[in-house]
């Protein structure tokens, strides 16, 4: 139950990096340490 939390997790987070990188390509520099 939990690794299907995480891979949730991952899967979001992957997703929520993918969309920055091309939405707003100038932020992702500053995001990419946050993460």
């Amino acid at each position: 139950m939990r690794d299907l939390v995480n891979q949730q997790k991952k899967f979001i987070r992957e997703l929520f990096l993918t969309f920055l990188i091309f939405y707003c390509p100038n932020q992702w520099i500053i995001l990419q340490n946050v993460f």
